[in-house]
């Protein structure tokens, strides 16, 4: 063998011994998968188990990362994801992620995720998701989702949603939806809508529905309860409210004016010696009507003004096909203004009673004369003002 044949020899020989220390060197860093990572480049390292870092980009998370400004996760999260502004997960996400600003997953989450804003998952999410701002779930959320403006899923929520304006799912909500404004379930509710202002329910309703202002579904079957209470459908249950409306005539109405498609509202004008001249208009359903009104000058014409707001409910049979008879008890708030002194305060209420007599010479004209009696009261103290008959006459129109 010649001279440079034996120092190729050792050569390769030398090279191949320094690098194995290194290679099994840099096989155990790996397997450490212990990170110091301020760059926006992805990680070579497949997996880590624990990370720290200023914006820290990987390719799958085990274990813990802890980042002052982000953590981009480009495949799962198995632990925890704790960032200053934002955790970005590229697939599923299954543990706890805490940030300051937004958690965005493109598939799944399952646990808990809390943001001081937003809160995004692509698909599905599984667990309490809490943020200042919105939820927003692309399919859908089973657990508790508590935002404090909204809580959004494209399609179903399953358990609890708490918002401080809305609580909105695309297609159907079953457990409690809690807001301050508004929850809307685009077809079925399996359960209750509880808010401020409006409950809406696009298909079937199961459950109760309470708004202090407006419920609106299409099949109900359960309660509604609010000011306002609508069903455009089949409704099997029972509305309670100040204005019931249902297409359902055999709906159970609890209520001050109730209205189908069959009622008929027609105006009153009258005058007598309680409120001597009254505008009211009257609901009148199958046996059932009620009347909302205002009448002027409790008091005589040749005192200043004053006036009421008064509300009657009553029942009424046909004795003949023009002609009714009809009997309802009624409240009336009254105002003095301008009179009150001493012996009259600033306002009274009224409790009345009352038997109507009407005869309808056309279709759309009526006639009727009332006799009954009221008792004016005193607010204030258990004190009756004054207590009289009531004679009135006066129009039915429309």
């Amino acid at each position: 063998m010649k001279p440079y044949d034996y120092f190729i020899a050792i050569f390769f020989s030398c090279v191949f011994l320094c690098c194995q220390p290194m290679s099994a060197q840099q096989k155990k860093a790996r397997k450490a998968n212990v990170s110091l990572n301020i760059s926006t480049t992805k990680d070579t390292i497949k997996t880590s188990h624990f990370n720290i870092g200023l914006l820290t980009n990987l390719h799958q998370l085990k274990g813990a990362g802890i980042n002052l400004i982000s953590s981009t996760i480009h495949s799962n999260v198995e632990g925890v994801q704790l960032s200053g502004i934002s955790n970005i997960t590229g697939k599923d996400m299954k543990g706890v992620q805490l940030s300051g600003i937004t958690n965005i997953n493109a598939r799944n989450t399952v646990g808990t995720n809390i943001s001081g804003l937003v809160n995004i998952c692509g698909n599905d999410t599984k667990g309490a998701s809490f943020c200042g701002g919105i939820n927003i779930v692309g399919n859908e959320s089973k657990g508790l989702s508590s935002a404090g403006l909204m809580n959004i899923a494209g399609k179903n929520t399953k358990g609890v949603q708490l918002s401080g304006i809305a609580n909105i799912a695309g297609e159907n909500t079953y457990g409690l939806a809690l807001s301050g404004l508004l929850n809307v379930s685009g077809k079925d509710l399996n359960g209750m809508q509880t808010t401020a202002l409006l409950n809406i329910c696009g298909n079937k309703m199961k459950g109760l529905q309470l708004a202090a202002l407006c419920n609106v579904g299409v099949n109900v079957k359960g309660v509604q309860a609010g000011i306002t209470n609508i069903c455009v459908g089949e409704l099997k249950g029972v509305q309670l409210g100040i204005v019931n409306y249902s297409t359902d005539t055999t709906t159970i109405k609890i209520g001050l004016i109730n209205v189908s498609p069959k009622t008929r509202v027609q105006m009153l004008l009258y005058g007598g010696n309680n409120t001597k001249l009254n505008l009211g208009v009257r609901f009148q359903n199958k046996m059932t009507y009620t009347i909302l009104g205002v009448g002027t000058h409790y008091f005589d014409f040749k005192d200043k003004f004053s006036g009421s707001v008064f509300y009657r409910a009553g029942l009424y049979y046909p004795i003949l096909s023009n002609l009714q008879i009809s009997g309802d008890l009624g409240y009336a708030h009254i105002e003095s203004f301008n009179n009150k002194s001493n012996n009259i305060p600033a306002r009274l209420y009224s409790l009345q009673a009352r038997v109507n007599l009407e005869y309808q010479p056309l279709k759309r004209l009526g006639i009727f004369v009332s006799g009954g009696y009221a008792i004016d009261r005193y607010y204030n103290r258990n004190q009756t003002f004054k207590d009289k008959p009531i004679i009135e006459i006066g129009f039915s129109l429309f």
